[in-house]
């Protein structure tokens, strides 16, 4: 009996990995290619900073159309791009809305997936403890 069940969840967990090897070949890449290389940065001399700035201009390019800086179908959207906002805020040239327009987008972008009971995620990947941001 317990080789029956455990040839069962072998089988199982084989048809499963195939299963979302092969979804992951329907897919679309996990984001969009990029309209340009990322800008580059006036240097300031000190290596921290300038490779901060450095990656803040590759997001930049990276950012998709809708504000997100993650695209597939099985990404946590809001969560993603809610690290991101978080680590730009807290940079030391501290992006915000008024005077950066991608974060700004990002921002819109985050709300624009609140659900009704205040939570901010993406119901529909059953993750919503995981990725949940509530709005206050």
């Amino acid at each position: 009996m317990v080789k029956k069940v455990l040839i069962g969840l072998s089988v199982f967990l084989v048809l499963l990995i195939a299963g979302g090897y092969l979804f992951s070949l329907t897919q679309k890449p996990g984001h969009s290619r990029p309209k340009s290389p990322p800008a580059p940065i006036q240097k300031t001399g000190d290596p921290v900073l300038d490779a901060i700035r450095r990656g803040v201009e590759y997001l930049k390019v990276h950012q998709e159309a809708d504000g997100h800086f993650s695209k597939g179908a099985l990404d946590p959207k809001p969560a993603f791009t809610a690290l991101v906002v978080d680590a730009l805020a807290r940079c030391p040239d501290r992006y915000n809305e008024k005077e950066h327009p991608f974060f700004a987008r990002a921002v819109r972008a985050i709300l624009s997936c609140r659900q009704k009971d205040g939570s901010i995620c993406t119901p529909s990947l059953g993750m919503h403890n995981y990725c949940c941001l509530l709005y206050t």
